[in-house]
């Protein structure tokens, strides 16, 4: 399988867990209201606090126009008692057109009263002058004036009805230096020069209007002049003075720009003041309610994670203890004690999964209890046929040596077969290596007579190999297998026994006979197959499977390896069970 298939295996099993899908549906669940109430509750929220704000930037944007309105007024009716037709202002021509010094002086100390009691009355007045626009003279100036006066370098703000609204700019006030508003009024009198008065705001009523507090945000002024261009700008690097406002921000109340909000409130004289905020300000309370909003958002977030979890643990803990009793099943773990996870659909299943556990226990042993009892007849069977088997065939050649040899040759074979037929009609069911060996050579030297040829037997193993039990009579068919095939005079049968690293026993037993071909394999392991008989084995062979799968199952092999012509090795694997062998020590035989 490639990567991308083993990928897509993967995260279909992961998309299709029960725990995964849990999880989908309450987060889910938890989040499409969530998004739907957030989104409704946002741009409703949005549309009302746009609404406040804008409204609440307005509304505290006419209090600073009025209040600039009201400053220039106060300005102007100030003015009015300085100009021709005002109180002072008659005594001003008097004063100036009096030639008698006498009357000159008191003029002029009338005129410096009047201006006391006026700017103690009026204490948004600040600096106040008279002012000769040709000789660049002034007089009765209330401060000391900053040198170089100069009336028309001062930004114009609006000119009407004969009066000039200068400002904001820095005060002629030689003892400060903030920023004021002012105006300049002509005297227009006849046969004087050029007359002005010149009069500034109070420095401190200046500062009162322009400042950001009143929006509740950081915020900037800017003032167009009657001809929309900014004459006054608290942000010059964004909007320089001079700059022409109207026609790259029109006439609108409320305009985006230049990354910038802007309202502005247009004044009586047709002159406009703007506030501009930045968008990130601007926006700020709106993102305090996304964050708000989202923080809450996360909370639910993570209380349907719990909740899930809780879920998934409610359902995932009786699952999982009902996968581990079907893996104990499987793992024919039949008797492992019942545990409940108080939650009642889940014991009641655990309880019938018991009850069919125990049952199917109780069938799995009958059924073993009757399948080892067949296995026990059908060895004990086969048994009762191999050895009057036996018996006939060696009493076949002792008649035959009775004729042929003397009393001594008789002797020794009667000894001999009287071993071989105490050893095989024993009834203990498992017996040393060592003692089956044994038997073996009993049976070899019987069967070396029977077949009347010499032949040699080798036997390897290890002593420590000797001790390990095996079923009786199980290697006295495998080696009458070699020579039954071909094997004569200068015949060598090995019979090899060790000890595996898995914990098993091999015993190999090869011969260089004349062999056996694939055919005559197979009809050795057909244990159904009546013609097996007429290859010399008789039942021999199937007494040794049957044995073996009585015994051991599975886990015992028998192999053979032959050819025609080149002899026979026949491989037995039976398990030792975990005993300890000493591996260093062997003997030959």
């Amino acid at each position: 399988m490639t990567l991308p298939d083993q990928f897509s295996v993967q995260a279909y099993k992961w998309f299709h867990l029960l725990k995964i899908k849990l999880i989908a549906v309450l987060l889910l669940s938890s989040m499409i209201p969530l998004l739907l109430i957030g989104f409704i509750s946002y741009f409703s929220f949005y549309s009302l606090v746009d609404s406040k704000i804008q409204n609440g930037i307005l509304h505290n944007l006419k209090q600073v126009r009025f209040s600039l309105e009201n400053m220039f007024s106060n300005l102007n009716h100030v003015s009015q008692q300085l100009a021709f037709d005002g109180r002072v202002g008659r005594t001003i021509y008097d004063y100036l057109t009096n030639d008698n010094l006498y009357e000159k002086k008191s003029r002029a100390q009338e005129i410096e009263d009047e201006l006391n009691l006026i700017g103690s009355t009026n204490p948004n007045i600040g600096l106040l002058f008279y002012y000769f626009a040709d000789t660049k003279e002034f007089m009765f100036q209330n401060y000391q004036v900053r040198p170089g006066f100069e009336m028309s370098k001062l930004p114009v703000f609006s000119n009407f009805y004969g009066i000039t609204y200068h400002g904001p700019h820095q005060t002629m006030n030689n003892q400060d230096d903030h920023y004021v508003l002012s105006i300049s009024r002509e005297m227009n009198v006849a046969g004087l020069d050029r007359l002005y008065i010149y009069m500034e705001s109070n420095n401190k009523f200046t500062g009162a209007i322009f400042h950001d507090a009143q929006y509740g945000m950081k915020a900037a002024h800017l003032l167009i002049d009657n001809k929309g261009k900014i004459a006054y700008s608290e942000i010059p690097d964004d909007f320089p003075v001079g700059m022409d406002y109207v026609s790259q921000f029109g006439t609108g109340v409320t305009a985006k720009s230049k990354g910038y909000y802007h309202f502005n409130d247009q004044g009586n004289q047709g002159w406009k003041i703007a506030v501009v905020i930045p968008e990130n300000i601007y926006d700020r309370e709106m993102r305090s309610f996304f964050l708000k909003y989202m923080l809450l958002a996360c909370g639910a977030l993570l209380f349907s994670l719990l909740l899930s979890w809780i879920i998934w643990r409610t359902v995932y803990r009786p699952l999982k203890r009902m996968r581990k009793e079907i893996q104990m099943m499987a793992n024919s773990q039949f008797h492992s004690p019942l545990k409940l996870t108080r939650v009642l659909e889940f014991d009641l299943l655990l309880n019938q999964f018991h009850e069919m556990r125990q049952k199917t226990w109780n069938l799995i042993t009958s059924i073993e209890e009757k399948e080892q009892a067949k296995a026990r007849l059908e060895v004990e069977k086969m048994r009762m046929q191999i050895n009057p088997h036996f018996v006939h065939n060696t009493l076949d050649t002792v008649r035959w040596l009775a004729r042929m040899n003397g009393q001594d040759e008789i002797d020794r074979l009667i000894s001999s077969l009287n071993k071989v037929i105490y050893y095989n009609l024993g009834k203990e069911e498992m017996v040393t290596i060592r003692e089956e060996l044994e038997a073996l050579q009993d049976y070899v030297m019987l069967q070396g007579i029977r077949y009347n040829f010499r032949f040699d037997i080798h036997i390897r193993a290890a002593d420590h190999v000797l001790e390990t039990r095996i079923p009786r009579f199980i290697l006295q068919p495998l080696v009458e297998n070699a020579l039954y095939h071909g094997i004569g005079d200068d015949g060598i049968i090995e019979i090899e026994v060790v000890h595996e690293e898995n914990a098993r026993v091999s015993i190999q037993i090869s011969d260089n006979g004349a062999g056996m071909t694939e055919a005559e394999i197979s009809r050795v392991f057909d244990t159904e197959n009546q013609e097996r008989k007429s290859i010399g084995m008789g039942i021999g062979i199937a007494y040794v499977l049957h044995m073996l799968k009585y015994r051991y199952g599975d886990d015992a092999r028998l192999q053979v390896m032959s050819e025609a012509g080149s002899g026979t090795k026949i491989n037995l694997q039976l398990p030792i069970g975990h005993k300890e062998l000493n591996k260093h020590e062997s003997i030959d035989r």
